[in-house]
């Protein structure tokens, strides 16, 4: 989506709170800086440019945002934001707090990263699509940094999992 907060074409996402009728009766701005969403997004990205509804992961609402012309592992890659809306969403001064966990390029040739806002730790496993798992390890950072250089061709699944959430995503090996 088009919006210039924090800068051009950063991006945002937009939660609303609809009347019976279908007017909107409030909404919730997701963006650079607001809400607490920490990411950092770039000019031009277009974080919000598509959205999906994950459902719910550990009690928590969850969107998938994407950010088409993200830069940040290779010239217009893009990303993917997992966004977790805790509490519930309404029209009173209720704030939306969110979190984020990040991991691009979702089709990579060698490295993924992973970005887990205040992880103190997590655990990343890596599955085939049979669902064996190839790869364990303790993320102790917000930002990870995992090769994939000795991976197959093809497709897995990567689990995230920490105190308060678990979630899979899927990426593609190529080359």
């Amino acid at each position: 989506m088009r919006d210039d907060t924090g800068g051009s074409d950063r991006g945002a996402v937009y939660i609303l709170c609809l009347n019976t009728d279908g007017t909107v009766q409030s909404y919730q701005k997701i963006a650079s800086g607001l809400n607490y969403f920490t990411g950092i997004l770039n000019d031009g990205d277009l974080f919000g440019r598509s959205v999906a509804s994950m459902g719910i992961v550990n009690y928590a609402h969850t969107l998938l945002a994407g950010a088409c012309w993200d830069d940040d592992s290779g010239n217009d890659a893009g990303a993917a934001w997992l966004i977790f809306i805790k509490g519930v969403v309404s029209s009173s001064t209720d704030k939306i707090i969110v979190d984020y966990f990040n991991i691009y390029p979702v089709l990579t040739k060698d490295y993924i990263n992973i970005e887990i806002k205040d992880a103190s730790e997590a655990i990343l496993q890596i599955l085939t699509i049979q669902g064996q798992r190839v790869k364990e390890i303790t993320l102790n950072n917000t930002n990870n940094k995992v090769n994939l250089t000795s991976f197959k061709n093809g497709v897995y699944f990567v689990r995230i999992k920490t105190d308060e959430f678990s979630l899979l995503r899927k990426i593609v090996k190529i080359y």
